[in-house]
C-alpha cells in the first residue's frame, strides 16, 4: 500500500494547503462572509484552517491504512474504514474549534458554527477518501491481474520445458539424420531402428498428462531408449536394472540416461549402467568417465526434481567419484481399487 498516492510525501505537504484554502473560503461563503477576503485574506482563521486540514488528513490516512490492510479489496471492511475514518474526523474537527474558539476568540463556538465546520470538512474529507478507496481499489485490481498475468506465463514456460523436455529436439534430430544414413545401408537395421524411435516418443507423448508411472513401465522404455542411443555416435551403453516396485515421474530415466550417456566420453568398450532400489532410492551406477566439457550435474534435472518435489519430501543426491551414483526418492504410491 505504499504505493498509493496518499503516502507521497509531496502529497501530504501539499494537499492540506489546497484543502484549507478551500476550506477557508468555503467556509466564509456559508457564513455569507466573503467581504472578509477584501480586508485580510492571510489571517488567522486561514492558518487555523490549514493546520486543521493537516490534522484531519493525516489521522484519516492513519485510519485508512492502520486498520484491515489486506491484498484483497473488500467492500464492507472499505466502508467501515471510511466511516470511522470520518467519526474521527468529526471528533476532531469539534475538538480543535472548541480549542480554538476557547483560546483564541474567547468564547465557546455555537451548534451552528460547529455544525458548519464539521459539515465543509466532512465533505472535504469524503472527496479525500473516496480518492483513497478509488486508487486502492486500482491498485490492488492491476496487482491482482498483474499476479495472474505471472502466473500464465510461468505456467506456458512450465508447458513448453516440459513440452522440450519430452520431445527433445535434439534427439529427435540426431534420429532422423541415423535413420537416413542407416537406411540407405540397411533396410531392416532402419526398421528396427525406427520401432525403437516410435516406443520411446510413443511414450513420452501418450505419458505427458501422467503425473506418475509404475517402474515397470519407465524400465520398458528406457531398454528402447538405450537401443536407440546405441544407434547414435555416442558412447554404447548396457542397462541393467534390480528394482522390485515403486512409481516414477514419467521420462526420470531417460533423462538421466541420456545425461548419462551424452557426457561419457565415447570409446570401443560398452558403459554398464545399473539401477538398483536401495531402501527409498533408486541408485544409477556407473564408471565415470566424463567429457571435459560437459558434465553430468544435478542441475540437469531441474524440471524432473521439481516435479518430484510434489510427491516426495527427499531430495535427488549425486555422488561423483570414480564410480558415480545418481539417488532418485521411491515414490510409494497406492492405486485405490474401485
Amino acid at each position: 500500500m505504499k504505493k498509493l498516492f496518499v503516502h507521497n510525501p509531496v502529497f501530504r505537504l501539499l494537499a492540506p494547503l489546497f484543502s484549507g484554502v478551500v476550506v477557508y473560503l468555503l467556509l466564509l461563503l456559508v457564513n455569507n462572509n466573503v467581504e472578509q477576503l477584501q480586508d485580510s485574506f492571510l489571517g488567522q482563521e486561514l492558518y487555523f484552517c490549514i493546520a486543521l486540514s493537516y490534522l484531519t488528513q493525516e489521522f484519516a490516512r492513519w485510519t485508512l491504512t492502520f486498520f484491515g490492510r489486506s491484498d484483497r479489496f473488500q467492500w464492507k471492511a472499505t466502508f467501515g474504514k471510511a466511516a470511522l475514518a470520518l467519526l474521527v474526523i468529526c471528533a476532531i474537527v469539534t475538538g480543535s474549534v472548541f480549542l480554538y474558539y476557547q483560546k483564541i476568540i474567547g468564547f465557546a463556538p455555537s451548534w451552528s458554527e460547529l455544525i458548519t465546520f464539521n459539515g465543509v470538512y466532512g465533505v472535504v474529507m469524503l472527496i479525500y477518501i473516496s480518492l483513497y478507496i478509488s486508487h486502492q481499489f486500482l491498485h490492488l485490481t492491476n496487482s491482482v491481474q498483474l499476479n495472474q498475468e505471472l502466473e500464465y506465463k510461468s505456467m506456458l514456460k512450465a508447458d513448453f520445458d516440459q513440452f522440450q523436455q519430452g520431445i527433445n529436439p535434439q534427439l529427435l534430430f540426431e534420429s532422423l539424420n541415423t535413420l537416413i544414413s542407416t537406411a540407405q545401408q540397411d533396410v531392416g537395421e532402419a526398421e528396427a531402428f525406427i520401432d525403437h524411435m516410435a516406443a520411446v516418443y510413443r511414450y513420452i507423448l501418450a505419458k505427458r498428462e501422467h503425473e506418475l508411472v509404475p517402474i515397470e513401465e519407465e524400465i520398458k522404455v528406457a531398454n528402447e531408449l538405450v537401443a536407440l542411443l546405441n544407434a547414435l555416435p555416442y558412447k554404447k551403453a548396457n542397462f541393467i536394472t534390480e528394482v522390485e516396485s515403486g512409481w516414477v515421474v514419467p521420462g526420470t530415466f531417460l533423462s538421466v540416461l541420456q545425461r548419462i550417456i551424452r557426457t561419457t566420453i565415447p570409446n570401443s568398450s560398452a558403459l554398464d549402467i545399473q539401477v538398483v532400489q536401495e531402501a527409498a532410492h533408486y541408485v544409477f551406477k556407473y564408471a565415470s568417465n566424463e567429457k571435459v566439457d560437459d558434465t553430468l550435474r544435478l542441475a540437469d534435472f531441474q524440471s524432473a526434481q521439481s516435479s518430484y518435489a510434489l510427491f516426495s519430501d527427499r531430495a535427488w543426491e549425486l555422488v561423483d567419484a570414480s564410480e558415480k551414483h545418481i539417488q532418485i526418492p521411491v515414490i510409494d504410491y497406492k492405486v485405490n481399487a474401485l
